[in-house]
């Protein structure tokens, strides 16, 4: 298994900040990740509590996933507590996965595991709206 290199992550984080462009990444990060790296990858951003890390795989590292696989991922982590992705996490899954009715129960656990930081009034109700 590949780990990310010091390099790569950091380009990845400047990608998410807006600091370099999708062109410049591809310069940086030359290979695509398939699923099995993008869960070691993520799993291990997660165990160690390194949020940007998990922030800046998820949306930016250039893979090879099929929209099954990214299904997929979004399923796991979406009910995986130790990120901060979860509204926008919501966001996408709606987007491209609104039909598909195998994901109304992930959906309706996502309800009941709201994560302790949406825990309040005012981000609850709109992440629940979001569902």
């Amino acid at each position: 298994m590949n780990y990310l290199t010091e390099c790569e992550l950091s380009a990845l984080r400047k990608l998410s900040a807006g600091l370099i462009s999708k062109k410049e990444l591809d310069f940086i990060i030359t290979r695509k990740a398939a699923l099995q790296e993008m869960e070691c990858f993520l799993d291990k951003f997660i165990f160690d509590k390194n949020v940007c890390g998990f922030e800046a795989v998820l949306w930016n590292m250039p893979n090879t996933m099929t929209k099954e696989e990214e299904n997929y991922l979004y399923k796991k982590y979406l009910l995986l507590d130790g990120h901060f992705q979860y509204e926008n996490m919501i966001s996408a899954f709606q987007t491209y996965f609104n039909e598909d009715k195998d994901n109304i129960p992930i959906l309706l656990q996502a309800i009941k595991e709201i994560p302790e930081y949406l825990n309040y009034d005012d981000v609850k109700y709109p992440y629940i709206r979001k569902i």
